[in-house]
This record gives structure tokens, C-alpha cells and sequence, in this order.
């Protein structure tokens, strides 16, 4: 459900034709809908008793607006945020703005920081075609690696103040792959060669980090945190030659 906040943009001044044939163009074609800078979200968790500092591999691509968007059931984070690891333990789904609808991604989720086991893969599907991106379900996608949350071994000594990056990497296929190559292992996970294999260009990503040390931050109120941990969309359409543009939340 989409519920307007306010104009954005757009005006009735322009000169628009009372031509009914106008209104026959496919809403789909000169519609769009794309998410909007998840900044407006509280943080919902804080890594200020994390003692290093690690730092993605790719880092925060397109996030102003963002073309991926994240969203768990704890809620909406900002590229470089922190959860938690009972927060990011549940399968999220994800929102990504495409160009045409009919190309194919590939979608992983790759924990990049720098460490004898890593680079490794929390998730990864690919051949996932651009209109079902615009809120996926990640089970939804016949994943090759399906969805895994942070879980750092426990036993490891020092690890309790440490806290690892978790990078969400979209990549555009240059076709449907018909025989996508066979991942046999999660750890040591190449994932640029993975790219190569299947054809697939970078188009964006986010991040965010996760660890024993990372903290739950307490939200305002119930009623407050489920109003504001809805999905911003910008809702974009066309009438002849005006652009009118809404603020709203997907719920």
C-alpha cells in the first residue's frame, strides 16, 4: 500500500492536451517507483564498543538516492550502518531500481572482511529478472547459496569486540545464464570471478557491519518505530508532459 506524504515536484501549468489517447499509454511504461535515501530511518544499532575498524571492498555504490535498498523485519538501514546479529539473523527483502525490466541480476551477499576465511558468501542467486526486484523475496529467487545471517565463531579469541562487513553487491548479467557455475564452498568465496562467469557488471551496492559487540539501540515507541521502518518510495508519472512526483511509503 502506498501512502502519499507530499508533492515532491510536478506542475499543471505546462500545456497539457485534453487528448484521451494520452491516457492509453501503458501505466507500466510511463510509470516509475523507485526507493528513496533510507536516511530518514533511525539507526537501530551502534558498534561503539567494536574495537577495529574494518572496511568494505566495495563500499556504499549509488546510495544518494540508493539503488538498493535493504529492509529486515528490525527495519530500513543506511549504507554503513550497524545490526545486530539477531537483527540481520532473519531473511530481509531487498528493493533495487532497474532500467528494463526484463534484464537479469545477479544478487549476493558477501561478508568482504579481511581475514584467512573470507571473503564469504551469505547469499547469492542469479538469473533474477529486473521486475521482480522491485521487492524481492530473497527464497523467492531459486538461490544458489540461500540466506545466511553473521555468525562469527564464538570460540575464536578476541572476537567478542570485533565486527565484520557484510557487503549486499547487485550486478546486471549481460543475458539469462544457462548453466550458472557451481559454488562448492561459502568461505574463501571469489566473488568478482563469480561476476566474470556469469557475465554480470556491477551496478550497485551497500553495506552494512555486524558483530557480537554490536548493540541494539532502544526505537522511540512501538507505533513510531513501525511508521517509520516502511519502505520511502519516490512514485514517478507521466501526464502528457508533466513529471508529477510523491513522496510515500510502502508498508
Amino acid at each position: 500500500m502506498i501512502h502519499v506524504l507530499s508533492l515532491a515536484n510536478g506542475s499543471f501549468h505546462s500545456r497539457i492536451q485534453a487528448n484521451i489517447l494520452l491516457l492509453l499509454v501503458p501505466f507500466f511504461f510511463c510509470t516509475t517507483t523507485r526507493p528513496i535515501d533510507a536516511a530518514i530511518f533511525p539507526h537501530i544499532a551502534t558498534a561503539q564498543r567494536c574495537t577495529n575498524n574494518p572496511t568494505p571492498l566495495i563500499g556504499c555504490i549509488k546510495s544518494d538516492p540508493p539503488f538498493v535498498v535493504v529492509t529486515y523485519p528490525a527495519g530500513n538501514f543506511k549504507c554503513g550502518s550497524a545490526l545486530t546479529l539477531e537483527q540481520a539473523s532473519e531473511e530481509p527483502k531487498i528493493s533495487v531500481i532497474v532500467e528494463q525490466p526484463t534484464d537479469f541480476y545477479t544478487i549476493l551477499l558477501v561478508d568482504t572482511t579481511d581475514s584467512f576465511l573470507h571473503p564469504i558468501l551469505h547469499y547469492g542467486a542469479t538469473n533474477v529478472r529486473g521486475s521482480d526486484l522491485l521487492q524481492l523475496t530473497l527464497s523467492d529467487a531459486e538461490p544458489f547459496s540461500s540466506y545466511r545471517g553473521p555468525s562469527p565463531p564464538t570460540y575464536i579469541s578476541g572476537i567478542q569486540s570485533q565486527h565484520f562487513i557484510y557487503e549486499w553487491i547487485v550486478s546486471k548479467q549481460f543475458s539469462f545464464v544457462e548453466e550458472p557455475p557451481i559454488v562448492e564452498s561459502t568461505t574463501h568465496f571469489d566473488f568478482q570471478k563469480y561476476l566474470e562467469d556469469v557475465n554480470a557488471t556491477l551496478v550497485g551496492s551497500t553495506f552494512f557491519s555486524s558483530g557480537l559487540c554490536v548493540d541494539e539501540l532502544q526505537q522511540i515507541s512501538t507505533s513510531a518505530s513501525s511508521s517509520l521502518l516502511a519502505t520511502p518510495y519516490l512514485i514517478s508519472f507521466v501526464i502528457g508532459s508533466v513529471c508529477i512526483q510523491f513522496l510515500g511509503l510502502l508498508l
